[in-house]
């Protein structure tokens, strides 16, 4: 599988709420509809998570987790996994900044 190229990567202000912000993405000039950005914050303790869902049919992600990676990190400098969720469908990753 070939790498993916990031080229936009913006937080749709239109739906945004108080705790959650999801991202429009695109790679290689295309948007993807099949991955799901969204930075979440938790109100108790005021740390930020990124969750990444992309489809996976056959188990595998639509894109490689390196570049679910390297989404990761664009919004939140120093993002480490730390909890996968594997569906029949989809991969949920959560990140958080390593501290």
């Amino acid at each position: 599988m070939t790498a993916s190229v990031i080229t936009a990567l913006a937080p749709l202000t239109e739906d945004k709420t108080w705790t959650e912000t999801p991202f429009k993405l695109e790679l290689k000039g295309q948007r993807e509809y099949r991955v799901t950005v969204k930075e979440i914050l938790d109100t108790e303790t005021g740390k930020r998570v990124v969750r990444i869902a992309a489809l996976a049919p056959s188990g595998i992600p639509v894109q490689p987790l390196s570049t679910l990676d390297a989404i990761a990190r664009r919004i939140l400098p120093g993002a480490r996994v730390q909890t996968v969720t594997k569906g029949r469908s989809a991969v949920i990753r959560e990140y958080a900044a390593a501290n």
